[in-house]
């Protein structure tokens, strides 16, 4: 069954095999298109924990900032990160009134 657990492998693979699988900075398109996916895989879930949801929203922070400067705010990659980010963050607890898990 597809899941948290699938992003949380993907993650462990990615640390234990090769540590710059998905570097932070990497400004390359297909490396921010993984880090974009492995972002989505976290929090499109209905069963996301809190912590996936505030790891994908540090990574499509980070996303939005590199992809804004180097394609400008415009660029429909930015816009389509920037609205994930906006999406996710409504999942938060402090924008539902919930408290963290």
């Amino acid at each position: 069954q597809p899941g948290r657990g699938d992003a949380a492998a993907f993650r462990a693979g990615r640390t234990a095999a090769s540590p710059r699988f998905l570097p932070e900075a990497e400004p390359r398109p297909a490396t921010q298109t993984l880090r974009r996916q492995l972002a989505k895989a976290l929090f499109m879930n209905k069963d996301a924990s809190q912590a996936n949801v505030r790891e994908a929203k540090g990574i499509f922070e980070d996303l939005t900032k590199t992809r804004r400067q180097i394609f400008g705010a415009a660029h429909p990659d930015t816009i389509m990160d920037q609205q994930l980010l906006d999406d996710l963050i409504s999942l938060l607890p402090a924008s539902r009134g919930l408290r963290p898990v």
